[in-house]
Parts: structure tokens; C-alpha cells; sequence
């Protein structure tokens, strides 16, 4: 009986390890795949910047008005007059969707049209 018990600790004390050590491993892999990814991020990030800096580069007031110059026959571009420019509030609204929902139930109001008939 003794060495049934001694077996018995021996073969837990076997897969123990064998979960600890694959436990280990994949937390292994987990940082590896952490460390990955934050150098990902950090290389987005500095790839942002570079952008945001190219951004500010080509949108520079003295190099847009050359190239307004340079290529006004072509683009015939023209001033933006105070007439063109409005608020929100002028926009007008969506149309409304005739489509009755997943409900079944008809819109109702102006968007349904089943009590309407073509004359």
C-alpha cells in the first residue's frame, strides 16, 4: 500500500510540473505577443506623427495659394462667396425611410403610404 501511495504522489507531482512548465510557456507566449504588440502601437504612433507632420507640411498657406496660381486655368477655382455658406439648422432633413421595420408594424405618419392611392 505504501508504495501504491508513493506512486500515486510520485505520478501527481509528474503532471504538476508538466502544468506548471506549460503554464509557464504559455505565459511566455503571452508576453512575447504583449511585447509585440506594444511595438506595434509604438511604431503606429510614430508613423501618426510622421503623417500629422506631412499634413501640416502640405497644407501650408504659401504652398497652397502657388499651387492655386499654378493651376487656376485648369481648376478654375473661385473665391468662396458669404451666400454659399449656411448653418445646420438650414440643411434640409433626411427623407424618411418607407421600409417598415423588423417589427412588422407599418411607419405610420408621412413615411407610410398604405392608405394612399396612385390617381
Amino acid at each position: 500500500m505504501n508504495r501504491f501511495v508513493n506512486l500515486l504522489l510520485v505520478v501527481l507531482m509528474i503532471i504538476g510540473a508538466v502544468a506548471v512548465y506549460d503554464m509557464k510557456y504559455e505565459a511566455e507566449v503571452a508576453a512575447d505577443r504583449v511585447a509585440e504588440l506594444r511595438m506595434k502601437v509604438a511604431r503606429e504612433r510614430e508613423e501618426i506623427s510622421l503623417l500629422k507632420a506631412e499634413w501640416s507640411l502640405l497644407n501650408q498657406p504659401g504652398r497652397l495659394q502657388k499651387l492655386v496660381d499654378r493651376y487656376h486655368q485648369i481648376l478654375q477655382l473661385e473665391a468662396v462667396e458669404v451666400h454659399q455658406i449656411v448653418g445646420v439648422e438650414d440643411l434640409p432633413g433626411r427623407p424618411a425611410d418607407k421600409a417598415p421595420f423588423s417589427t412588422g408594424q407599418p411607419l405610420g405618419g408621412y413615411a407610410d403610404d398604405t392608405n394612399r392611392r396612385i390617381q
